[in-house]
């Protein structure tokens, strides 16, 4: 699916100096052609329909997943705070 009413915030983010990453099932979209990195993660085989996960739900659990061990990892890492994430936190909306 692709998701054309986030290209206005993607552009806007990417028009202030943002770095994009995408992640995707897709290998090209207009999201991804904005990105700086694109992450393709499954296909439709892999998150096939699963009786009680309807219209994409493993595909975004997953996702959920992986992305917030990323950004834990980021935290330890860069040896953040809340208090500061919040300091610097953008709202592109």
């Amino acid at each position: 699916m692709e998701l054309k009413h986030l290209l206005p915030t993607l552009e806007t983010a990417k028009s202030k100096g943002a770095k994009i990453a995408v992640v995707s099932m897709k290998a090209s979209s207009a999201m991804a052609d904005l990105a700086d990195l694109t992450l393709r993660m499954g296909n439709d085989e892999v998150f096939a329909l699963t009786k009680g996960l309807p219209m994409g739900t493993s595909f975004e659990l997953s996702t959920l997943v992986y992305l917030e061990a990323i950004i834990g990892e980021i935290v330890f890492d860069k040896d953040l705070t809340e208090e500061g994430m919040r300091a610097i936190h953008a709202n592109l909306e």
